[in-house]
């Protein structure tokens, strides 16, 4: 059996490794994305990104770079220790009928170049099937566990820690000028944020996704505490409002 002080100790040097590591990865467009936890760490902050949540406008904006990726809280705690309770945190979330619309023409467009898994999930799972219900209803199910790419999973699984949002500020989408606004405030920053990492083309009114009472309850069974804990409206007409409370902050 290893004795505690030496797991804790090998458990330490790993986080300290990946708080430092820098990865390149290649993407199929030809060019080259930087992730890393350097600037985190150094500017004591922490972006939990959600994905399709506008998150690599605001890592781009802050940080010049892709920063962790889609790592959720329990992760950043692991790696941050008790610095990730004093670190400033912040995330951006949205609508749960626009996000999951926006992932689905995401990857059924190819996905982030750098990760070939996007576009070979669109090609070979949403590629199945003829359309944004019949994938909803056939694939879409609330009694997964686990989901094979982040984009699908609820926005609470990556802010939550023991039931609670264990972030410091909760931006989102809808109100994102005045949110990312409040976050460059707190970080002493005055950076432009750019609209970056959009789905190329055109897309279909959201109307037109959910004119399908079946679709709409099972988006709304799958994304349940996304609707409830992030205050957004089931009502799909009430999909580009901010939702129920806008403060925003952790209580």
């Amino acid at each position: 059996m290893i004795p505690t002080a030496l797991r804790n100790y090998v458990s330490k040097l790993a986080s300290d490794t990946e708080k430092d590591r820098i990865v390149w990865r290649d993407g199929e467009d030809g060019r080259t994305y930087k992730y890393t936890l350097r600037d985190f760490e150094a500017r004591e902050c922490i972006f939990v990104h959600v994905p399709r949540a506008a998150g690599t406008s605001v890592s781009r904006a802050l940080f010049g770079h892709s920063a962790g990726g889609h790592k959720t809280v329990r992760e950043y705690e692991r790696i941050f220790g008790d610095a990730f309770w004093t670190y400033y945190t912040f995330s951006f979330v949205r609508n749960p009928y626009v996000r999951l619309v926006s992932a689905y023409e995401y990857l059924r467009r190819g996905g982030h170049p750098a990760f070939p898994r996007n576009r070979e999930f669109g090609e070979e799972v949403l590629g199945a099937y003829d359309g944004f219900p019949s994938f909803v209803l056939q694939w879409l199910r609330p009694d997964k566990a686990e989901w094979p790419l982040p984009h699908f999973y609820p926005q609470t699984h990556f802010l939550k820690l023991e039931g609670e949002v264990a972030v410091d500020f909760v931006g989102h989408v809808e109100t994102i000028e005045a949110d990312f606004a409040t976050v460059c405030d707190h970080l002493g920053e005055t950076p432009e944020l750019p609209e970056v990492n959009r789905t190329p083309g055109g897309r279909a009114p959201l109307s037109s996704y959910y004119d399908s009472d079946a679709v709409r309850r099972r988006v709304q069974e799958v994304y349940r505490s996304d609707f409830e804990t992030l205050g957004y409206s089931r009502d799909v007409g009430k999909a580009g409002a901010p939702p129920r409370d806008q403060s925003g902050e952790r209580t």
